[in-house]
């Protein structure tokens, strides 16, 4: 009796080996459903919201407007939390008002967090710039 192989446990849906179907799963035309919160697990920070991005992306191209909108909405949430406002007002911008006044662009958000970061910027510039010239001077 012969041992199967991935390759003869993949199904006529499914074109990949039975071992890499759960992987890639969100890849498949086939697919209709993705847990969204298994992929919030496997990624962070502006990985997880460029991931979100290219599920809703997806979900769009199949018309499924129920994932692209729970996508796009855990998005914003994670790109405020990192401070990400490119990110911040493509996904808004991609929502554009069809979940409500909670995730509408908030351009006074953008501008304090993007003052902020480059008010840090400038400062550690100044710290930087401090470190060479007493680099220079010790030598």
């Amino acid at each position: 009796m012969s041992e199967a192989t991935p390759m003869d446990t993949a199904t006529e849906s499914s074109p990949v080996p039975a071992e890499d179907a759960g992987r890639r799963m969100a890849t498949y035309p086939h697919t209709t459903t993705v847990d969204v919160e298994v992929i919030v697990g496997q990624y962070t920070g502006h990985a997880l919201v460029s991931r979100l991005i290219f599920v809703a992306k997806k979900a769009a191209e199949k018309q499924d407007e129920s994932l692209e909108l729970d996508a796009l909405k855990i998005a914003v949430d994670e790109a405020r939390k990192a401070e990400q406002t490119a990110l911040y007002t493509e996904v808004t911008q991609r929502i554009n008002g069809r979940c409500g006044q909670d995730y509408v662009c908030d351009a006074a958000w953008i501008e304090r967090v993007d003052r902020r970061t480059a008010q840090k910027q400038d400062k550690l510039e100044s710290e930087l710039n401090g470190y060479k010239a007493n680099l220079k001077r010790n030598q």
